[in-house]
């Protein structure tokens, strides 16, 4: 990974391996045009290793991270390269605050914090002296966790954050008529980043997003006014064609507010749709607004698309990201009902055309649909997704193990949990799954093993049910060659036409794919 591009270094970046240890990884100093690779520090310590560096506006490693059994995250900070880290901050893995850099005379650092607080703001932190000296910005209903700078000028230029789409607010007043000036050509429809600036910050290339396109490469020159567009990122992609994401929000049972997306087949109206539900992965992570080409290949085909950011999911704060522990198969799964039910309600959804799809932890979420809850759900489809959680915890891969604890901490621990993971876990009761079901998995998975698969897929062939597998040997958690993709892509969009047939009245654009 890299850990710095060292702009004061244009030859140089610093990055991190696991080249001598596959659990742990080093920080090296690598020479973009030789290759070279000098190693910057070593990481030994297997009960508390290092996991990320922070160097400073010289290039220096300054900031490091451990963790510490597991479960407790550690802030290390030294004035020089040639004094040893020292601890200064020690908090439970829920509780963080993340340098991202150091301010500009290389003292204090510009950090992302939830210390004392449930949602993360933008802080300037003394670590020298172990406290917080000012909060830059925060928000109520969001973490904050972004942020850039100006080089030139020294100073801190904007803040960003996610709520139902991607927001900048800008520090600085120079900073902030450059980017409305680029808006106001541009126009509201798409939102824009700063993807990289020259070294006398004049020339600026900037990158689109949409949630209809994958948006466009553009030049603005500062010392002329001119913005130039320079290419589409995929040209082929026509926005009239492409469906529309809307953020939506609902209440689950609990009363417990929760946000997502709904996507609906172009020119049709939200009224009795056939509809996929799309679990995300993670599950520590969350949907964004913009182009998911997944969606839009479900979209297209006439099925609306529904993407629900659970209890467990970040960005919401602490709280709500902590409350997916332990509910995986419970409180995450019922967030989910309740937004198939709340389309229902809404008249949105066709309640005989409900499918559930999802990749990798939203596989395990399409499964529980299938086995806790059948009546809700005409068929499934799981991706790289787990079937039996004591197997999960007992297969976590090498680079996984230093952060085990934590991750007992969302899945379970089997001493203590063993009847709640047994329930949560599907493929464990297969007699309760009766829809049809596809599942897809890569032979060199390393994050879930393909044996999960193949087990599942055996014992439903056993009992007669409807079950499509497709295993790629040269594929790991995700397909990345584009003939995997093309297959299961091919083999998605048949199935759900054959177990949630769209009339071709329906359809607005093209039809579904053959199933494979």
């Amino acid at each position: 990974e890299i850990i710095d591009v060292l702009q004061a270094f244009p030859d140089e970046m610093i990055i991190s391996m696991n080249r001598n240890n596959p659990r742990l990884f080093e920080p090296y100093r690598l020479h973009l045009e030789t290759g070279e690779l000098r190693q910057l520090a070593e990481n030994r310590n297997v009960r508390e290793p290092f996991t990320w560096w922070v160097a400073d506006h010289e290039g220096k490693l300054r900031v490091a991270f451990s963790v510490t059994d597991g479960i407790r995250t550690n802030v290390l900070y030294r004035a020089t390269e040639d004094e040893p880290f020292r601890k200064v901050l020690t908090t439970d893995w829920t509780e963080y605050m993340e340098p991202r850099f150091f301010d500009f005379d290389n003292a204090t650092v510009y950090a992302s914090s939830n210390l004392g607080r449930d949602k993360a703001a933008i802080v300037r932190y003394d670590l020298e002296n172990n406290r917080e000296v000012e909060v830059i910005f925060e928000h109520p209903e969001v973490d904050v966790y972004d942020m850039g700078y100006s080089r030139n000028r020294r100073k801190l230029t904007w803040v960003g954050y996610a709520h139902d789409k991607w927001q900048m607010v800008w520090l600085d007043s120079a900073a902030a008529r450059f980017m409305q000036r680029v808006e106001r050509e541009l126009g509201p429809d798409v939102e824009v980043k700063v993807s990289s600036i020259d070294d006398y910050e004049n020339r600026f290339v900037l990158r689109t997003y949409s949630d209809r396109h994958l948006g466009s490469w553009y030049l603005f020159d500062y010392s002329t006014d001119k913005l130039t567009k320079l290419a589409d990122v995929n040209e082929q992609i026509n926005p009239d064609e492409m469906a529309e994401m809307r953020p939506i929000q609902f209440n689950a049972r609990d009363g417990m507010p929760l946000h997502g997306y709904l996507t609906l087949p172009p020119g049709r109206q939200a009224k009795n749709l056939p509809v996929v539900v799309n679990p995300h992965g993670g599950p520590r992570t969350r949907n964004y607004w913009g182009f998911n080409s997944e969606v839009q290949l479900l979209a297209n085909r006439g099925y609306a698309v529904l993407q629900v950011n659970y209890r467990g999911s970040t960005g919401y704060g602490r709280a709500f990201a902590n409350a997916g522990f332990g509910q995986w198969g419970g409180g995450i799964q019922n967030d989910l009902t309740d937004g198939v039910d709340w389309l229902i309600e809404q008249g949105i959804a066709d309640p005989d055309r409900i499918g559930i799809y999802g990749f990798s932890f939203g596989g395990y979420c399409a499964l529980a649909g299938l086995s806790l809850t059948p009546d809700r759900y005409a068929c499934g489809a799981s991706y790289g997704g787990l079937t039996d959680l004591f197997a999960y915890v007992d297969s976590l891969p090498p680079i996984w193990q230093p952060y085990r604890a934590m991750i007992m901490t969302m899945v379970g621990d089997p001493a203590r949990d063993s009847l709640r993971m047994d329930a949560a876990s599907p493929g464990r009761h297969l007699d309760q799954i009766y829809a049809p079901l596809l599942v897809a998995h890569g032979v060199n998975d390393s994050r879930v093993h393909v044996q999960h698969a193949r087990n599942l897929v055996e014992g439903l062939h056993a009992q007669g049910n409807d079950v499509y597998y497709l295993e790629r040997p040269d594929e790991g958690h995700q397909f990345m060659g584009e003939e995997s993709r093309q297959e299961f892509y091919r083999a998605l969009a048949g199935f759900l036409h054959r177990y949630m047939p769209v009339e071709e009245e329906e359809l607005e654009v093209t039809t579904a794919g053959e199933l494979r």
